[in-house]
């Protein structure tokens, strides 16, 4: 698969609104932005993210000993690695993803959020699209504001078809990492208790996860669940004209469920 060229002029385009300056010159180029030293790889690009237990600034030495050719961070620190400097790094994480994602104008991407269920969800679309054309779907727990933007960072020109998984443990979350992914077809399976003291209770998680909805395309769809507790209430806050139900007196729902220790069959309505 071909892989995406960064060099120190489209960095610099896609975190223009973080004030970037290079501190000594890069004039190389790497398909790879890494934010963890233990994966990097000779001829990537290391970005220093700072969380409350670690800060990913004392690691710029170990990136460049590892083969990394530039380091992003928030301050500049003491190395011979070429470094660029940015106000925030996890917004550039953020906007260098979403730069990513502007350069696949065809690309029809899948955004799917809840409480439960969104991983297997996740998992079986992923399989259904791939077999049509190659697709990238969400790794593992990549489904928050970090791990977003890191797998739009893994988009090929290859790539037709993405499904992503949004996850949300703050409000405005979902509102953040669905205005990275651009979705086409986005929607809540359920609204349940994960997180719950975060939220200050099921409605307020309702509220945080249709914020999905304010960022399909005009021209795509809204999923909804038809018999969710708050099915009224996630209905009010679809943007799209196109609109689609799932689950009992939904648009798409099952009947004649057999569940099996490792199968399960069901007609399809």
């Amino acid at each position: 698969m071909t892989a995406y060229i960064w060099q120190s002029a489209n960095l610099t385009e896609a975190v223009k609104d973080l004030n970037p300056t290079f501190h000594s010159d890069f004039t190389q180029t790497s398909t790879r932005i890494i934010t963890d030293t233990r994966k990097i790889e000779q001829g990537d690009i290391f970005l220093a993210i700072q969380g409350d237990n670690f800060d990913g600034h004392d690691y710029v030495k170990t990136a460049k000993d590892k083969g990394a050719v530039l380091a992003i961070v928030s301050r500049a620190v003491e190395s011979d690695l070429p470094q660029l400097v940015v106000t925030d790094t996890k917004l550039a994480l953020g906007k260098l993803g979403a730069y990513r994602r502007d350069q696949h104008p065809n690309l029809k991407v899948v955004a799917i959020t809840g409480s439960s269920g969104k991983t297997t969800a996740k998992e079986m679309l992923g399989s259904i699209l791939n077999r049509i054309a190659p697709t990238l779907i969400t790794r593992g727990n990549l489904n928050n504001d970090l791990g977003v933007p890191m797998m739009l960072l893994e988009l090929r020109t290859e790539h037709q078809y993405a499904v992503m998984e949004l996850g949300a443990s703050h409000q405005g979350e979902i509102d953040y990492t669905s205005n990275l992914v651009q979705p086409h077809v986005a929607g809540i399976i359920n609204i349940g208790t994960a997180h719950l003291g975060e939220f200050g209770g099921r409605e307020g998680i309702c509220w945080a996860k249709s914020e999905i909805y304010a960022h399909i395309a005009k021209s795509g769809t809204s999923i909804v669940p038809a018999a969710d507790d708050f099915a009224d209430t996630i209905r009010q806050a679809v943007q799209t004209e196109q609109v689609l139900s799932f689950g009992e007196n939904g648009d798409v729902f099952a009947t004649k469920i057999e569940l099996h220790p490792q199968s399960s069959m069901f007609t399809l309505n």
